[in-house]
């Protein structure tokens, strides 16, 4: 889950839902599209 101007944590529901290590909070949009790229990128490396 990526969180944009909104406080991640403090929803335990969703956070227990997602886990806490799946959790980003994106300050801008820049850090979205990095957040984004990256994971894309590690599940790529999955698939090989």
């Amino acid at each position: 889950m990526i969180g944009f101007d909104y406080p991640v944590n403090s929803n335990t529901g969703l956070r227990d839902c997602v886990g806490k290590d799946n959790i980003y909070a994106a300050e801008n949009k820049d850090a979205i599209k990095d957040k984004i790229l990256e994971l894309i990128s590690e599940e790529i490396g999955h698939l090989n």
